[in-house]
Order: structure tokens, then C-alpha cells, then sequence
């Protein structure tokens, strides 16, 4: 803990898990809102799962991280244990907001604290089962739904009908540009590193190898385009999943297996994205997708379906097709190889900065702790 924080208010932020990558981001990122808007507050990070890890200690910059290594059956009982652990060193009225990813954390924040909760949403869903939407109407007097994008929240409205709009709010997930700009490898060095030509023309994709991202249709829209492109066009997927031989056996039919490069998983995925000369995002759904943050950040032109959240994203800076139709696809990357993006880098920049930048992102907070009169 910061000794110059030790007698200051408090704020709790409850994460789910320290061994899912997405949450860590999130756990660094919020905290980095709360420190620009609360300078004056203590920050304390519990990740309900997980040991301790003291690189994700030193990288979501808390002042106070815990770790209470929950079992599952824990998590989807009672969680009283957890309860008892966090208040044998605080009291139920020590934190004056809790910021709780999930609806597991959220039902722990609520059962055992008793200040206003901010309750972030990353998926669709989360109140589909009428017991979580029950309990969390007893709550309903300290309770904000927040979805990560605007897909999201009309989801979470949906649940809830009968329930103001104050009670909902959309705050994006975000990138630090900068930082980001120095984590990535020049063009060569990722080419390189990924096995791909310097004089290739490369369809990146990152993601898991599931259904719901559907490669599938990535990898018949690029073998119908490949017809009108030449041969060294060359399509690169980074990932792996139950979908990994469904996929390879797919190219092997299309008689493209040559022209597809199958990394498997990679740890740093992210900083070969300025080896590609467009990203696809192909899934059925969406809710966000920060990895065309990463793709724009890098100054790569995007092919997105319509999937939900990511249309959000990417808005005039990329080309959006049907999803599950190859053909929209393919003819999405045949204009995107003769004719370029929608947009220039400088667009793209753009668009980042004013949407999801840290900055942008410290701005709308701000707004939200003053609507919510947590900030005068």
C-alpha cells in the first residue's frame, strides 16, 4: 500500500479474475480513470480468482491488491467466506464506490459493502436468468449498469424496463495510444517473427478459434477473393480454439491451405499488427472488440461485420459486411486491395483519440461520478 494513501477515502474494484488477459487490462485502466478523477482516494483491486501475482500487482497500478484465490465452487455459492475474508480487514462502510466487473462481482460488492456500485458489463446475457435479475432489484437504489459499448446497455435496458435511464450508462473500453504505438514491432521485424514475406499482402486476424468468431466465413470470403487478387496475397490467423482443425480442414478444401499461415496462440499478439495489410473481424457477435483498438492504433484498415458493439468501433474507418456472407466479404477485401480503406490513418487517430483514448475515456467518467454526485 502507498503510505500517503493509508487515511484517505476509499474505493473498492472487484475483477473477476487475474487469469483472464481482457480483465487485467480492464482492472488497469479503470484504476487509471480513478486516479485522474479521485486523486485523493485510495484504490483497493480484489480479483476474486486467481493467486497472487506480483507482475499483474505492478502493472494495474493499485494501491492495494488482493488476491483471495476463490475456488469455483466458492464463486457459485454463497461466497460468504470471500465475504468474511475482505471484511476482516474492511468494514462494510469503508469504500464510498465500488467499480465491480461482472455479475459475480457485483453480487459480492452488493452483499457485502454498502456503497454505490458501478457494475461494468462486457458480454450480453448477464441478466438473462430471472434469480440475478431478482436480486439485483433489492439493490436497486445504489445500482449502475454499465455497458462497455452501446450494444450493451440497450441489452442490460431490455432486462430492466421498468428501470430509469440513470440507471444505465455506456463507457467504452479504451487504449492507451501512445503506449500502445511503443509496444509494437516495425513492419519487417513482425513479419518476420510471424514467417510472412516481406513482399506479401497480408488479412490479419487475431482472435479465438470458436464459432461465435466465425473464421469460417473469413476463410471462404478470402478464398473467393483470392480468384481476383494476386498470388502473393496471403491470409494470417493468430489464434487457436476448438475451431483449429474444423478450420484447417476447411482450407484444405477450398484448396487454399498455402495461402493461409496458422500461427496458433500467441502471447503478444498484439504487437505484430503492423506485419498486416488489413484485419478482419468476422464474428457473429460482438460486444466490443478491442482488438480493432489495437488494429487501428497500428494504422491498419479493417473489415468488420455487423455484429453488435464492434460497428460501434470502428464506425466510417473500416468496411462492415453481413455476417456468415463470404461473398459481402470478398468483396469488401477485393476493393479494400485496389482501392484502400475508408479512411486515412490520420482518420483513424482520430477517431481513437475522441473515443477511446485514455483521455477520452477520464473525460466521460468524470461525468458519470458528477451525474451520480459521487463528485461535486
Amino acid at each position: 500500500m502507498r503510505s500517503d494513501k493509508k487515511n484517505c477515502p476509499a474505493i473498492l474494484h472487484i475483477i473477476h479474475g487475474s487469469f483472464f488477459g481482457p480483465f487485467i487490462e480492464a482492472a488497469r485502466s479503470y484504476n487509471s480513470m480513478l486516479r485522474a478523477t479521485l486523486p485523493n482516494h485510495k484504490i483497493v483491486t480484489v480479483f476474486l480468482k486467481g493467486s497472487f501475482n506480483e507482475e499483474i500487482e505492478q502493472y494495474i497500478e493499485s494501491d492495494e491488491v488482493l488476491f483471495l484465490d476463490a475456488s469455483r465452487h466458492q464463486l457459485k455459492g454463497s461466497q460468504k467466506a470471500l465475504g468474511h475474508a475482505l471484511r476482516e480487514k474492511y468494514d462494510k462502510n469503508a469504500f464510498n464506490l465500488c467499480i465491480a466487473h461482472r455479475t459475480k462481482s457485483t453480487s459480492f460488492a452488493l452483499r457485502y459493502f454498502s456503497c454505490p456500485v458501478f457494475s461494468v458489463h462486457h458480454a450480453y446475457g448477464d441478466y438473462s436468468k430471472l434469480m440475478k435479475r431478482l436480486f439485483l432489484r433489492l439493490y436497486k437504489s445504489r445500482i449502475t449498469l454499465i455497458g462497455v459499448s452501446q450494444s450493451v446497455t440497450n441489452e442490460l435496458r431490455k432486462r430492466f424496463p421498468r428501470w430509469s435511464s440513470n440507471h444505465f450508462e455506456t463507457l467504452y473500453n479504451r487504449i492507451n495510444i501512445n503506449q500502445f504505438e511503443l509496444s509494437l514491432l516495425n513492419r519487417e521485424q513482425a513479419r518476420e517473427a510471424l514467417g510472412v514475406d516481406a513482399q506479401d499482402w497480408v488479412i490479419g486476424h487475431v482472435g479465438r478459434l470458436h464459432p461465435t468468431k466465425d473464421q469460417a466465413t473469413l476463410i471462404k470470403g478470402f478464398a473467393k477473393a483470392s480468384v481476383n487478387l494476386p498470388e502473393n496475397v496471403k491470409l494470417l490467423i493468430a489464434g487457436n480454439g476448438s475451431e483449429e482443425n474444423n478450420l484447417k480442414e476447411l482450407a484444405s478444401q477450398l484448396k487454399i491451405t498455402k495461402k493461409i499461415v496458422f500461427t496458433g496462440y500467441l502471447k503478444h499478439a498484439k504487437q505484430y499488427f503492423k506485419a498486416f495489410d488489413c484485419f478482419v473481424l468476422s464474428s457473429l457477435q460482438e460486444t466490443f472488440g478491442m482488438v480493432l483498438l489495437e488494429a487501428m492504433a497500428a494504422e491498419v484498415p479493417c473489415i468488420v461485420s455487423n455484429c453488435g458493439g464492434a460497428v460501434e468501433v470502428i464506425g466510417e474507418c473500416g468496411y462492415i459486411f453481413t455476417p456468415r456472407d463470404s461473398n459481402n466479404l470478398s468483396a469488401h477485401i477485393t476493393k479494400l486491395f485496389y482501392e484502400g480503406g475508408p479512411c486515412s490513418p490520420i482518420q483513424m487517430r482520430k477517431r481513437l483519440s475522441d473515443n477511446f483514448s485514455d483521455e477520452a475515456a477520464i473525460k466521460k467518467f468524470q461525468n458519470l461520478l458528477f451525474k451520480h454526485d459521487l463528485i461535486s
